[in-house]
Order: C-alpha cells, then structure tokens, then sequence
C-alpha cells in the first residue's frame, strides 16, 4: 500500500529531532520491519540549500551532485523511520552503505514524486540490518535514486567491530593520491547548518563521548560529497560508498583513487571510506 503526503504535511526538522531523543523501543529480534511505501507528491529541491552545498564542496553550479539527493531528502526520510509502527531508534542507528544511482539528470527547478520504502533486511548478531530505499520519479520513470543500509543495534555486547582483512586502501600499489583532506572540528557543525543533519554525535565532544566517541566524528555523507567533488563534474551513473571506520575531528585523510574505486584513507593506511563511481564514460 503506498501512503502519498506533501512536504508540508511531514513532521517539521525540530519535532523529529524531538522523537529521536525520546524514542526508547527497537525492533523485536527475529521479526522483520513492516511498513507500506510513501510517496512525496510535488517534491521541490531548496535553491538556497542546494546553492550552499555546491559551494561548500565546489560543485558545479549546474549540477544536483548525487549526494545533495540524500541531504534533500533527510526530512522526508527521518520522517518514514520515525513511524511507531516500525519501532525504530533513530539515535544509535549506524550507517553502513549507500548506493546511488542515476537514469538522466535531474532539474534543479521541476517538482519530483519522490518514492520511499524499505528494501532488504536481515538480523545479525549485532542486530537488524536494513536498506531504506530512495527514488525520484518523473512522468511514472525513475530518474535517480538511492539505498542506505542502516544497522540498528540491538545486541550491544557483540557490537565491537572485529578487524577485516584487507582493510587498508594502500595494500593495493595501484593506488594513486588524488589530494590531502583536512577536517577540522567545526566541519561537523558547519555542514550541519547546510544538511540539517544535527545528529549530536557531529556536533561537540560533550555531545560525542554520550554515545561513545572521544571526539565528534565527520558526516558519512561529508565524506560522500569530498569524493563525489573530484570527479570533475562528469555525468555520474552509478556510485556506492561503504563506510569502514568513523573519522574523528579534528583529522586528516588522504583521497585516494584506483580507476572506478576510491578510498578515504586514514593515519596507518587505515581505511574509512570505500567507493566505486561509476561515470556516463566509463
């Protein structure tokens, strides 16, 4: 069953910072997320927004970069997840993949029906995993979209992350640096003002070490933008980004490409983000 809404009908940005503080319930182990589709009639990209981030990441001024289309999005987003129904935490929810992809360019001036649902999901020892599904469609065809893969934490004595092999971006000796990338701490708080995303573990320490981080740690969706900025403004296809490990601020990291892939890598060659981007040329 899909659920059509205006934007103007969803919660405002303050009342869903206020459920994600207040929410206490997660989803029950073994049983699956159940929830229909929601479609956004009439859905507009914010010019000023849009003009904000472009400039931030020195985008083209022509363009709607793939990851603006999540930052646009967010309220509608929050808003889907923050359904009783769907019994989840919206503080504590990690981010672990999206993938992006796009059918024809998109008009930073047309109006979109914009399509929200759940994909796949499965439990884990650490808890359930699952994709949040994104699209925006024009005349009944789908012109761009993306899937994030969340992870909500349920069993936390199994939350630690074990060590993967071949997690360091520089094992390959085809690597090349693209530049250096310093964040500084206020990278947090500054693109918040542009995403809206005021997620406290971004914000100040105090904030961070609530939820177990010495120091605030950078928006994945920052790092998405930094990597989706070097493409020189190619026509994008297909682009997926795996968070690996989360970037304390105030950092460094080195941009690092191999053909279609691309790395955030940390001090020690450690890996932070992973991406392939896939281009109209390639």
């Amino acid at each position: 069953m899909t659920t059509t809404y205006l934007l103007s009908e969803l919660p405002s940005n303050t009342r869903l910072a206020f459920l994600a503080l207040t929410q206490r319930s997660t989803p029950v182990r073994g049983q699956p997320l159940s929830a229909g589709k929601w479609s956004i009639n009439e859905f507009k990209f914010e010019s000023q927004q849009l003009e904000r981030y472009r400039q931030c990441f020195n985008f083209s001024d022509n363009s709607i970069p793939l990851s603006f289309l999540f930052v646009a999005t967010q309220q509608v987003q929050l808003s889907y997840l923050s359904q009783k129904s769907l019994s989840i935490k919206l503080l504590g929810l990690v981010h672990v993949s999206i993938e992006f992809e796009q059918h024809a360019l998109l008009d930073p001036s047309a109006a979109y029906q914009v399509e929200v649902s759940l994909g796949e999901q499965c439990w884990s020892e650490k808890g359930l995993q699952f994709d949040l599904v994104v699209n925006f469609v024009n005349e009944q065809k789908i012109v761009a979209g993306f899937v994030s893969r969340y992870i909500q934490i349920t069993n936390k004595t199994s939350a630690k992350r074990r060590p993967r092999q071949n997690e360091t971006a520089q094992q390959s000796s085809d690597w090349t640096t693209v530049k250096e990338i310093s964040f500084s701490s206020r990278v947090g708080r500054d693109y918040a003002s542009i995403s809206k995303d005021y997620n406290p573990i971004h914000l100040t320490p105090w904030l961070s070490k609530l939820f177990g981080f010495k120091r605030p740690i950078v928006h994945g969706m920052y790092s998405v933008a930094v990597i989706l900025s070097a493409q020189k403004n190619q026509q994008l296809c297909r682009a997926n980004f795996r968070f690996t490990k989360p970037i304390l601020m105030p950092n460094s990291a080195t941009l690092l490409v191999d053909g279609n892939r691309w790395a955030l890598s940390l001090e020690g060659d450690r890996t932070a983000v992973e991406a392939e981007v896939i281009t109209s040329a390639s």
